[in-house]
């Protein structure tokens, strides 16, 4: 920015600050915020200097009056619809509403994403007999096309392609859109890869949250999960919430299209060259249902395993730790017997009951998940 005629590079904390306080809107109407705004902390500056305050504690109380970059950014694109004259003043009046913001460097703050649980109904298309419960698309030959009837085929937890890249590159990866379609991205501390939009929705891209985790996990630094309405990934600076948690509850479209990647952390790994051979089911609606008392503090999310097959076919369902320490959790065996291993899973009963394994999925870094298998005090569970 240029102020007077000489020109002054942005401070790093200011900088950090307004690429929060400008992320998702339009890039004309960013830069004219992030302008509006640089140019009020930096008046600031001055005044405060001309008190006795040196640069930096100056800059500090500047960010801290003017409030957190995300109330900011939201305030603002409600500013955007006044006149031009208006902004200062608009301004200014966020900064006497707003909360002290944490710090000058901003780090380490959390970026929510909006979450669609809803994705439209794409038709699958099969040779011989057609499913029960399906619409019928169209036929040709033998072959049948057609969408399910069941809306819970279609559920889960979507997040935009632009959403994700433009939290991703404020908190300091590299990500970029390609062709419309795919997101490349390149983490902080290393890691990254490419995701490719399952559908698209009013000319957005959108991808499974599970897919971000997925492949960020798969990088040098550990990933840990947190909460269930709105389910929150760490991994080293980036922080993401998935979901507001407010007017809508994400946790069971979220952990059930994880859960195959947490299943398959438990198990051992694979031969080279070896085809994955991992079937893993998730109780949406029915089943039995066993509430265990964990002595896990409240919010904590635990998953169920139990083995339905000799081979690598598994039933799973997650849950969220109540107040009382008990979680509710469904599987189609009305008798279980926890376990502490999951090579001590079997689809065979003993003294009348199935193996089953716990394990808690939150705050456990992904790539140590068997840190978190436990056994409750009770070890037998009869569902109610």
């Amino acid at each position: 920015m240029t102020r007077g005629v000489v020109a002054q590079p942005t401070p790093a904390p200011l900088a950090a600050y307004l690429r929060r306080a400008t992320w998702g809107l339009p890039r004309a109407r960013g830069q004219e915020l992030w302008d509006e705004l640089e140019d009020h902390v930096l008046t600031r500056v001055d005044q405060l200097c001309a008190l006795g305050a040196g640069p930096a504690e100056a800059l500090s109380q500047a960010l801290g009056e003017l409030g957190p970059p995300s109330r900011v950014s939201a305030g603002m694109t409600q500013v955007y619809l006044m006149p031009k004259l208006m902004l200062s003043a608009a301004a200014a009046a966020l900064a006497l509403s707003a909360a002290l913001y944490a710090g000058a460097g901003g780090g380490g703050e959390v970026i929510t994403l909006p979450v669609l649980t809803q994705r439209p109904a794409k038709p699958s298309c099969v040779r011989g007999t057609v499913p029960q419960d399906v619409t019928v698309v169209s036929r040709q030959g033998n072959v049948t096309c057609y969408t399910s009837n069941d809306s819970l085929s279609y559920r889960g937890a979507f997040l935009s392609l632009a959403a994700v890249r433009d939290a991703l590159n404020t908190q300091g990866a590299q990500a970029n859109i390609v062709d419309g379609r795919s997101l490349d991205f390149r983490l902080p501390g290393g890691g990254g890869g490419r995701l490719n939009a399952l559908f698209t929705t009013n000319g957005q891209g959108y991808i499974p949250a599970s897919a971000l985790v997925n492949v960020a996990a798969g990088g040098p630094a550990a990933l840990t999960l947190s909460g269930y309405a709105a389910p929150l990934m760490r991994l080293g600076g980036v922080q993401l919430r998935f979901g507001s948690g407010e007017s809508q509850t994400v946790g069971r479209d979220f952990y059930g299209e994880v859960v195959i990647a947490l299943v398959g952390r438990l198990l051992p790994p694979l031969p080279s060259n070896t085809p994955p051979d991992l079937s893993v089911s998730y109780n949406l609606t029915g089943g039995s249902l066993h509430r265990v008392q964990t002595g896990l503090p409240a919010g904590e999310v635990v998953l169920m395993v139990t083995r339905r097959s000799a081979g690598n076919d598994y039933e799973t369902d997650t849950a969220e730790v109540q107040p009382d320490g008990s979680v509710g959790l469904r599987s189609g065996r009305g008798k279980l017997r926890f376990v502490s291993s999951v090579d001590q899973l079997s689809p065979y009963p003993s003294g009348g009951r199935i193996p089953a394994l716990l394990v808690r999925v939150t705050n456990v870094p992904l790539n140590n998940l068997k840190a978190g298998i436990f056994t409750p005090a009770q070890l037998a569970s009869d569902a109610n």
